[in-house]
């Protein structure tokens, strides 16, 4: 009787039923190739937010940035993600495909926090916005689309809801373990250390992607 209820009834009182009585999510979706495809999100972006905390301090302390020179670096990376949503993106996803558009983005992404570890000015601060801003507009839709194929037709409710789990999970990891990692190591030997574990991160997408 406790199985029974541990395994259906706790989690239609915390998830009510969609009108067509499934649960809108279920842990059952896990037990397929899915749970590692999943696993392999919550690692990313555990990496990918670790620095985060981080990059004020650099942009601030290390390099003395105004906030004039911090605004322009963020105002290249969106304008570089739209463009490059605008024009390349979709063309690229069609010639190499979903699943190799994810692995490439996601190991590249890295580029933006190697670069932030070896900057001394603003030059490679401005550098790291331009190119980071392509990879994450190509690297948007690599996940959004490879997302889409993994994804049942007739289930995507559940799947989609434990993936929008595993994102926030890894977020909440990555910003809470970037400020005791850069008071452990230091800041530019912490982003050296994030940047290899995002490179880890992109390459699992490999073996489970």
């Amino acid at each position: 009787l406790w199985r029974s209820f541990s395994q259906r009834g706790i989690v239609e009182l915390v998830t009510p039923p969609r009108p067509d009585g499934k649960a809108l999510v279920r842990l059952d979706v896990l037990r397929g190739s899915f749970g590692g495809f999943l696993l392999a999100f919550v690692i990313f972006y555990a990496f990918q937010f670790l620095p985060n905390p981080l990059y004020p301090l650099i942009y601030v302390r290390e390099l003395g940035l105004p906030d004039s020179a911090i605004s322009l670096g963020t105002a290249l990376f969106n304008a570089m993600m739209m463009i490059a949503s605008l024009t390349f993106v979709s063309r690229l996803s069609r010639r190499i495909g979903h699943r190799w558009m994810l692995i490439s983005s996601t190991i590249l992404s890295s580029s933006y926090t190697l670069l932030m570890a070896l900057a001394r000015d603003a030059t490679l601060f401005w550098v790291a916005s331009l190119t980071g801003g392509v990879i994450w507009a190509v690297m948007n839709v690599g996940i959004v689309n490879r997302l889409m194929d993994r994804v049942p037709d007739d289930d995507r409710p559940a799947h989609m809801a434990l993936y929008n789990l595993a994102v926030n999970l890894g977020v909440l990891v990555g910003s809470l373990l970037g400020p005791a990692v850069g008071d452990w190591l230091g800041l530019r030997p912490a982003l050296w250390v994030t940047a290899v574990l995002q490179i880890i991160a992109g390459v699992l997408f490999w073996i489970v992607g």
